[in-house]
């Protein structure tokens, strides 16, 4: 279950009244019955709201009321943007419900956990969508253990799962279906010792500790930094790598978007330490990665910055629907640079000229 409840702040002034510790038993209940009339967004998150509440019988009664929300209520929320905590108490409310389970796990804010939880415990047929989500096996291994505890699970798809796990340098040598993998795939030197002899935090305190042996000129820590750091990434596996998109730093970052593994680029993308002035950057760049641009333009929270909506208007990556929708967020100045603009296609500068000619009142560019 989520560990915290969501802030009051989260829901519409007038429906705070309803989730608020000190207002009366029965305010809080009628909430927790989803008996007061507040949007579908609000009402699931004042049901995870009292999922805490301190009196038992609200939360009990605020988990079995959401277990129970019905689809054209549930459905149209899971759609729009819901924080992770409240996708979290949905997806441990939801089981046996496949339909929006499926919502909920190919939405990217989904906590890791969640799979992890679910992997445990839901069909085979959704068990698969878990399954297919490679980047989230090999950043949280605890979900490769919940598809392999669950008694739904087919030989095939743990087959799957597994052989996967060891190809990218994961590690589970206490997991039977882990060994049995290895041996498929590396035969007898599968029996042979796992030769490998830094994990990825390993190999960064190696790495600082020797830089410390050495201080005499910055300049040659700094490039012996950089060029120890490639090697050390070249000597990883995806699963390192993953998890260093996860911890590491921008230089580590930038190392790892460059890539050859698809994987291995979404990890640091999606990076939690990834800053706003990086993403800036990587929608400037020309040779971006596809997918990396795609991961870009659905984050919502990356999408508000207006100088990362300009860099895709003006990446001749970006699809032509998605720039010139969002062309009615530039302003005048770079509707001006647009229109002229000989670099963007056709259709992108004639419609900055079309806006730029409504804003000024049908006048001239």
């Amino acid at each position: 279950m989520s560990k915290s409840a969501l802030p009051a702040d989260t829901l519409a002034p007038s429906a705070r009244k309803y989730v608020d510790p000190s207002s009366k038993l029965e305010t809080r209940m009628m909430a927790a019955k989803a008996l007061v009339p507040m949007p579908a967004a609000d009402q699931i998150k004042a049901l995870q709201i009292l999922s805490f509440d301190s009196e038992d019988e609200v939360a009990s009664t605020a988990l079995e009321t959401a277990k129970q929300i019905p689809d054209n209520v549930l459905t149209p929320a899971l759609r729009g943007a819901q924080p992770p905590a409240v996708l979290d108490f949905l997806g441990r409310c939801l089981v046996g419900r496949p339909q929006q389970l499926e919502l909920i796990l190919l939405n990217p804010s989904t906590p890791d956990e969640t799979f992890a939880y679910l992997a445990k415990r839901v069909d085979e047929k959704t068990l698969t969508i878990i399954a297919d989500n490679q980047l989230r096996l090999l950043r949280h291994h605890d979900i490769i253990r919940g598809i392999d505890e669950n008694p739904n699970t087919s030989a095939s798809l743990r087959d799957k799962v597994f052989d996967f796990a060891v190809r990218s340098g994961v590690e589970m040598p206490d997991l039977a279906s882990f060994q049995e993998a290895r041996r498929r795939i590396l035969g007898a030197a599968a029996e042979e010792p796992v030769a490998r002899e830094q994990t990825a935090e390993g190999l960064l305190e190696l790495h600082k500790e020797d830089l410390a042996d050495d201080l005499e000129e910055e300049e040659e820590i700094e490039e012996e930094k950089r060029h120890t750091l490639s090697q050390k990434v070249l000597m990883m596996t995806v699963s390192e790598k993953i998890k260093l998109a996860n911890r590491g730093n921008k230089e580590a970052r930038t190392l790892l978007l460059r890539d050859p593994n698809k994987l291995v680029q979404e990890a640091a993308v999606q990076s939690p330490r990834i800053t706003e002035a990086e993403i800036v950057a990587l929608t400037n760049s020309r040779t971006i990665p596809d997918e990396i641009l795609r991961i870009i333009m659905r984050n919502r929270d990356w999408m508000k910055s207006y100088q990362v909506k300009v860099n895709l208007i003006n990446n001749p990556k970006t699809p032509v629907p998605t720039a010139i929708r969002l062309l009615p967020h530039m302003r005048a100045s770079d509707l001006r640079g647009l229109s002229r603009n000989r670099n963007v296609p056709n259709a992108v500068s004639t419609q900055a000229k079309n806006l730029l000619q409504k804003k000024s009142g049908g006048g001239g560019v």
